[in-house]
């Protein structure tokens, strides 16, 4: 007998922040109230709302990028192939070279970020998790990712418990607790 996993869940994508109205559907989604006394439940009942809404949002805004990139490169193409037949029109030539170029430049880098992005999962996946290459790279992420110390109203907190004391107080403001 063999059981098969549902969906992957939540992945969220790193370049998203950068596209237009990612803040606007975060604050959207985390401003909606939600009934529940114990501020934990609250907390976590809007990261899964506002999961939802960032992975509908996700397919909306950015679609599936290699179906998108395939297309753009065969139109991108047939422009060329009318090109060497006739000469194109002052607006086709403005598409071509511009906007179609720059289109497929754009989709081609978001699909080397999310291919990038979603191959460091596969180490773990395919059982690879033990190696010298991940662990090498564990440690750099973890040596890059090391916050040496706060800055705080003017104040610089270098200790583990004092910047634990920085992060809850600024967290509970920025949450509403």
């Amino acid at each position: 007998m063999r059981i098969l996993k549902g969906g992957v869940g939540f992945i969220f994508e790193s370049f998203w922040p950068k596209l237009p109205g990612f803040l606007e559907e975060v604050a959207a989604s985390w401003d909606q109230s939600v009934r529940s006394s114990c501020p934990l439940e609250r907390g976590s009942m809007k990261l899964k709302r506002l999961a939802r809404r960032l992975q509908s949002w996700g397919h909306k805004a950015v679609g599936n990028v290699n179906s998108q990139l395939g297309l753009a490169r065969e139109v991108l193409h047939r422009l060329e192939v009318a090109q060497d037949s006739r000469s194109l029109s002052s607006y086709e030539q403005l598409w071509l070279l511009q906007k179609l170029k720059q289109h497929c430049l754009v989709l081609a880098f978001l699909e080397r970020t999310v291919a990038r992005l979603r191959s460091r999962l596969h180490y773990l996946r395919d059982g690879d998790a033990n190696t010298k290459k991940f662990h090498l790279q564990a440690r750099f992420r973890k040596k890059r990712n090391f916050i040496s110390h706060l800055e705080n109203e003017g104040r610089t907190v270098t200790s583990h418990e004092q910047m634990q004391e920085v992060l809850d107080v600024f967290f509970l403001q920025s949450v509403g607790f």
